[in-house]
């Protein structure tokens, strides 16, 4: 019993320990922090799918799934876990987003701190639900394909600002002489247009069937559009073009209509319709954009010159942003610099509120709210999964809405790019806001 308590006060201390440092990590980056606990839940989620769901079946007289066939309830139990998840995220979202509306202390303390009560409340809440039939949630998960269609015309436009900056930023430091940052600009454009040549090729092998003409369309529509943006970009028609920013578009718009094609439920069309690898790849790219979706929200403070000269409005950054984050680096920089003197002491009585004075995060918690929701389309395949051999869908639902949205923003976002492209050169003199 004596060492036994003793090896949990030197686990529990350890943990301590790494939850004061993850504390502090979080503090500082605390958009980014929310990003990375939907990662964290989200890989939780993958483990379940796959391998752990046989272990909710204490919870299924509850959920209510079919308990004829081992595949069918388990894939039914991890979709289950998919809209809980979901679900009880979306809701943290929403308690921390109503907290910034105080604008005060209180509102400092819920969202930057209480991150241990965070992931407590979001575990709680999630085995909490397990006692909720699924006929809540099956409605949950219906509304959510709508909602993510929501989400995926805001990553749409954050990706085209953030591609842009991302190829300011590379471009100012190889131009201010850091020569590596040729070589990485060479080297992720040819690996951006290899990973455009690969969904083309999966899709054009898959997807040119006979009589499909729907698919045909679908195939070919995003190929001219990448030579246009190609041929704009190699012949200067953009001041601030460049083959990172097309290239990464490119690749997001081309993912886009080839997971148009894969929720087609016209299985004649669509032979990837059932597919698990069609699923896991659909999710790792969905995540993969989604996430870095968070990072530009985490870290934008003004939108690029290509969206200023578009006359576009900005999406995640707010008035004040910019003023707030080089007032806050200054204050930084200063109490830094007096704690290494030991010259003045700091004073932590002191709090400022000068963030939460705009809307950046209540726009933030917006985004993550779709987020969290975007979460339950990704996992359970846009509503038609199929998990180690068995298919699910929400009440044998077989819905055309995934393909009709997939297929929306993919247009959206190459008409929006080719607007950001050609729009500053043939309207120099237009004011678009009027």
């Amino acid at each position: 019993m004596g060492w036994a308590l003793r090896i949990a006060c030197m686990v529990g201390s350890g943990l301590c320990t790494i939850g004061s440092q993850a504390t502090k990590l979080m503090k500082q980056d605390v958009k980014l922090a929310y990003g990375i606990m939907v990662l964290f839940y989200s890989l939780f989620l993958m483990l379940i799918l796959y391998y752990l769901a046989s272990y909710l079946k204490f919870a299924n007289s509850f959920i209510g799934c079919p308990t004829g066939s081992d595949i069918i309830l388990n894939t039914c139990l991890g979709m289950s876990a998919v809209y809980r998840m979901s679900f009880v995220l979306a809701i943290v979202h929403v308690l921390v987003g109503l907290s910034c509306l105080t604008r005060d202390k209180f509102a400092k303390i819920v969202n930057e701190g209480l991150w241990g009560f965070k992931m407590i409340l979001t575990a709680g809440g999630f085995f909490g639900t397990l006692f909720i039939s699924n006929d809540f949630f099956d409605s949950y998960a219906k509304a959510s394909i709508y909602l993510s269609g929501v989400f995926l015309f805001v990553q749409a436009v954050s990706l085209i600002d953030g591609f842009y900056l991302w190829a300011g930023f590379w471009a100012k430091k190889y131009d201010d002489g850091n020569g590596c940052y040729g070589c990485l600009l060479i080297f992720t454009s040819l690996l951006q247009y290899a990973l455009v040549g690969f969904f083309a090729y999966h899709g054009y092998s898959k997807f040119w069937v006979e009589g499909c003409s729907g698919n045909k369309l679908m195939l070919i529509t995003p190929m001219i559009f990448v030579f246009a943006f190609f041929v704009l970009i190699v012949l200067k028609f953009h001041p601030h073009g460049s083959i990172l920013t097309s290239g990464a578009i490119s690749i997001f718009g081309v993912y886009l209509f080839w997971a148009t094609l894969v929720s087609n439920n016209n299985t004649t069309c669509n032979s990837q319709y059932s597919s698990p690898s069609a699923m896991l790849l659909q999710i790792f790219f969905s995540f993969f954009f989604a996430f870095s979706c968070n990072i530009y929200w985490a870290l934008i403070t003004q939108s690029s010159d290509a969206y200023k000269q578009a006359q576009l409005p900005e999406v995640a950054a707010t008035d004040g942003d910019k003023e707030i984050a080089d007032k806050t680096e200054k204050e930084n920089e200063a109490k830094a610099g007096n704690q290494n003197t030991n010259l003045i002491r700091r004073d932590d009585t002191a709090e400022q509120y000068v963030e939460y004075e705009n809307n950046s995060y209540i726009k933030f918690h917006g985004f993550m709210i779709l987020f969290s929701v975007y979460i339950c389309a990704v996992f359970s395949n846009w509503g038609h999964a199929t998990i180690n051999g068995g298919s699910y869908n929400f009440k044998g639902d077989s819905s055309s809405a995934p393909y009709y949205i997939k297929a929306s923003v993919g247009i959206f976002t190459f008409g929006l790019y080719l607007w950001t492209v050609i729009a500053p050169t043939l309207f120099p003199d237009r004011d678009f806001q009027t």
